[in-house]
């Protein structure tokens, strides 16, 4: 066997156990998780180079080395990264070293390190502790690696068989070996880190629980120094964990007997002597450092290694006070309980069957209103007490516990001694001797007053609006049917909507809203009897329901509310709900249809009015608008003017040219919900000031929308701000998207703002308006309005004025 071979696997076996030894003691961190590898697979690639430079000369240009050694368990135990990276740098300098044999030698590597790799990835997983089966794999992979690269000098065209004669049985009997030897020391240094890793993981799965376990847990040494401390236990010490270290166990354990004072057993002490666990006795106090004082029980045991000494004592304490006061809040148990009578107004009582003396309870006094001097008060004084209706219920109740043993539980009305009306919950049970003979009733009484009270007040809140505090839908509903019987008839319903809530609500706020309901509720109540059932059904809608009333009463009510109404407003809106009624005479009639009635007669009522009542509500939010903004009048009238003479040129019809003039009129209308400090500023609006001015064309659709028949001049005035372009608002719209009627407006009301003098700046002159519409025409405005409204409007304005 070639002697030069034989150093070559010696020198490989040396380079290959520096690279385990690499391999065990790199640091394993998160970070060097990333570089660990890369640094593996550099130092497997240097000692392949290493190899290399002492090769064995087989041919001109063929060497042979262990190199595959070297690749092959590299790929085997290190993985894909450290493999690579070796495969890669033995290549180079193989490439490097040139000669016949480059390619065989580069294939050895490539192949080297795949069948590394697949048993990396298909069998060392699946190889335990189990030595025998790590051989035999090992020697497998190592055979196979090398009758691959036997085969891979069949690359070389000239001499291969002679070189394979020279080196084959080398090859095949040294190689595996080599592989073997290395794999398992491999497999060695895998189980060594495998194990303590394992152990480091126990250890502080262990820490952690005695760190996080609720009982305090201190661990003391075989010298009684403090060697870990848990933070319960620095909780109920008073002393950190840094502070204790090293420590003797009784400079922060001082525990005394909390009946003598004196000082308790030392159980770490207890425990070294006999090796056994050991507790506290009862009545153990330990002082904390801060000097408080709390009652603990606690248990020590040894820790001992794995030939059974004592290496030190592990001690669980517990912080017992809350036991110990609960102990004490029992033999007080009986004080609690006539404390809690008293707070839950329950008071308990001893009938006696055979001395017919009734013992009462502190509480049952009190109840009662009675002073009390003695234990026992006299039944016929307590009966005295109770209405004159539940003294019959009582003793029926009482009778039938006595003789068929029935249980009560009854309420009672009562008026105590000093002259106080209590409602009274009493329940009671037979008591018996041991012949099953009754001989006792006992009873408790609790006073119900404020319970009842509080059902009242539900009931009041189930039949009730809670906003207006008339009877609510429910409440009617159920007085509807119960008084539809003929007694009551001519039985009357009138049926009340008020008006413009949603445009009180949407103008001046949810809270002038339910000032307007209120306000009409307050009417109805003035002007009804009190007998009336007066309801609020939902919303805007009431209802008045009159027993014995005929159409003539009916409208007589109706009219005294409506007077009533005359002079109240919300705002500078006026009150007003349009009625309806109707009337069932007879029990002919059906009650929901006589409702239905009602409701239609009120429906055509409210538009009958509904014309003037828009016209009144216009006048109201324009003299409001105008009352804010002195300007917005006459700005209102001439955007109405200009409107008017554009669409008059558009050729548009009477009725779309009178809604234009309108929609000019009130194109500002929504800048009453505009604060009065933006709409009267004098300089330039700041961002904040000038969103909320954008706000305007929405409000103003709010409040012209909720008016009936205003829907389409609302949309107009939504829309008068849009433009062509899409950069408008409050929508963004564009081009076809924007009524004809909106963009009529929109050229108007800036014609008149660029013709007008403003505080922040000057009006324009003629010319220089025409210019800026030309220059915005087909981007803010329709540059076919924008051509009528030069040529028709201001070039005839100018003409007339030349004349």
């Amino acid at each position: 066997m070639d002697r030069g071979l034989i150093i070559a696997l010696l020198n490989n076996a040396s380079l290959m156990i520096a690279l385990n030894i690499v391999y065990t003691f790199l640091p394993r961190t998160k970070t060097s998780n990333k570089i660990q590898p890369t640094v593996q697979g550099i130092i497997a690639g240097a000692i392949c180079i290493i190899v290399m430079l002492s090769p064995i000369q087989l041919a001109p240009g063929v060497i042979l080395d262990t190199r595959s050694i070297v690749i092959t368990i590299t790929g085997a135990f290190l993985g894909g990264i450290p493999v690579l990276t070796a495969i890669l740098m033995a290549t180079a300098f193989r490439i490097y070293q040139s000669g016949a044999g480059v390619l065989t030698g580069v294939m050895v590597i490539a192949s080297s390190g795949a069948l590394g790799l697949i048993f990396h990835y298909y069998r060392l997983g699946h190889l335990k502790e189990k030595h025998l089966r790590r051989i035999v794999e090992l020697y497998i992979l190592g055979v196979t690696v090398h009758i691959v690269m036997l085969l891979c000098f069949f690359m070389i065209k000239d001499d291969a068989l002679k070189i394979l004669k020279g080196i084959y049985l080398q090859v095949i009997l040294l190689y595996p070996i080599g592989t073997v030897l290395l794999g398992l020391l491999f497999f060695k240094q895998k189980d060594n880190l495998s194990k303590n890793l394992k152990l480091k993981v126990t250890e502080e799965e262990l820490r952690r629980t005695l760190m996080a376990i609720g009982d305090g847990v201190i661990s003391v040494n075989s010298s009684g120094n403090i060697a870990s401390i848990n933070p319960v236990a620095e909780k109920l010490t008073g002393w950190l964990h840094n502070e204790t270290q090293g420590r003797q166990f009784t400079d922060i354990f001082k525990v005394t007997n909390e009946v003598t004072g004196d000082p308790a057993r030392n159980p770490v002490e207890a425990v070294l002597k006999t090796g056994k666990v050991c507790s506290l006795e009862n009545h153990t106090i330990l002082t904390a450092k801060n000097g408080d004082r709390i009652h603990i029980s606690d248990s020590a045991a040894p820790i001992k290694d794995n030939t059974g000494k004592i290496t030190g004592v592990i001690l669980v304490f517990s912080d017992v006070s809350d036991r110990k006061r609960s102990e004490k809040i029992i033999r007080e148990s009986e004080a609690r309980l006539n404390r809690a009578q008293a707070i839950a107004h329950i008071g308990s009582w001893e009938l006696d069957l055979e001395t017919k003396q009734t013992w009462a309870s502190k509480e049952a006094f009190a109840i009662y209103g009675i002073v009390q001097d003695s234990q026992y008060i006299a039944k016929e004084k307590l009966k005295q007490f109770t209405d004159k209706q539940d003294r019959i219920k009582l003793d029926r109740a009482l009778q039938k516990l006595i003789e068929n043993n029935d249980e009560y539980d009854i309420e009672l009305t009562i008026t105590t001694n000093n002259g106080v009306r209590k409602f009274i919950n009493s329940k009671a049970y037979l008591d018996r001797d041991v012949q099953n003979n009754p001989i006792k009733v006992i009873g408790v009484i609790q006073d119900i007053t404020n319970i009842k009270l509080k059902e009242e007040e539900l009931v009041h809140i189930n039949y009730h609006d809670h906003l207006t505090g008339l009877y609510n839908r429910r409440f009617f509903e159920e007085e509807l049917r119960r008084l539809d019987v003929t007694r009551n008839y001519p039985l009357t319903i009138i049926i009340g909507d008020a008006n413009g809530l949603k445009l009180i609500n949407d103008s001046l706020g949810n809270d002038k809203g339910d000032e307007l309901l209120i306000k009409i509720a307050a009417i109805l109540k003035l002007c009804c009897r009190n007998d009336e059932i007066i309801a609020r059904l939902g919303g805007d809608e009431f209802v008045i329901l009159l027993p014995n009333t005929t159409p003539t009463e009916a409208e007589t009510i109706i009219d005294r509310i409506g007077s009533s109404m005359a002079n109240e407003t919300i705002g500078n809106i006026n009150i007003s709900v349009s009625f309806g009624y109707s009337t069932k005479n007879d029990s002919s009639a059906n009650i929901d249809k006589i409702f239905k009635e009602a409701e239609d007669n009120m429906y055509k009522i409210k538009m009958l009015e509904a014309p003037s009542r828009r016209s009144r509500t216009i006048e109201v939010f324009k003299t409001t608008l105008f009352e804010k903004d002195i300007k917005s009048e006459e700005h209102s009238e001439r955007v109405s003017e200009y409107a008017t003479k554009l669409a008059r040129a558009y050729k548009m019809k009477a009725a779309a040219i009178a809604e234009i003039k309108t929609a000019g009129l009130l194109h500002d209308i929504g800048k009453i919900m505009t604060p009065d400090e933006v709409l009267n500023k004098t300089g330039v609006l700041d961002r904040s000031e000038w969103l909320e001015v954008k706000k305007h064309p929405t409000s103003g659709y709010r409040i012209l929308s909720s008016l009936g028949g205003m829907k389409e001049i609302a949309e107009y005035i939504l829309n008068h701000h849009e433009r062509i372009d899409g950069k408008g608002y409050p929508g963004g719209l564009t081009g076809e998207n924007i009524s004809i009627q909106s963009k009529i407006i929109s050229i108007a009301d800036s014609y008149d703002a660029m013709s007008s003098v403003r505080s922040y700046k000057n009006s324009l002159t003629k010319k220089e308006i025409i210019d800026e519409l030309k220059n915005n025409s087909g981007t803010q405005f329709d540059s076919i309005l924008v051509e009528l409204f030069i040529t028709e409007i201001l070039q005839k304005e100018a003409d007339n004025a030349e004349e």
